[in-house]
């Protein structure tokens, strides 16, 4: 599974949903979806210019396929992460951790999202 994959999953819940990722040189990997195709922004880095880095490459897509796809082909060209938060309004998160080929290695128990 990828993180494009991670993503899909999480929008299939329809929910409200925020993945964040440490990921590559650009810093964080921010996702943000209403539930399914609806509403998905992605950007990369920090909005406080933390993790090294300032907000780049923030876009929008309309459909969970078009954001899979941009994921896989240039939203993280600067290398895989190694570790995704996964949280749904409604109050639970959990955690994916990566290996270094990009593919999940283990899921952490689901858990009340803080």
């Amino acid at each position: 599974m990828s993180v494009g994959d991670v993503v899909m999953v999480a929008a299939g819940q329809n929910h409200d949903f925020r993945v964040l990722g440490h990921c590559g040189s650009k810093g964080a990997l921010n996702v943000h979806g209403d539930g399914g195709d609806a509403a998905l922004t992605v950007w990369r880095g920090s909005p406080s210019g933390g993790f090294g880095s300032e907000v780049t490459d923030e876009s929008s897509f309309g459909s969970v396929s078009k954001l899979r796809a941009a994921l896989n082909e240039r939203l993280l060209s600067d290398g895989p992460c190694s570790k995704l938060f996964v949280g749904f309004n409604g109050g639970w998160e959990f955690h994916v951790v990566l290996g270094a080929d990009g593919l999940v290695k283990d899921v952490e128990p689901t858990r009340p999202w803080r």
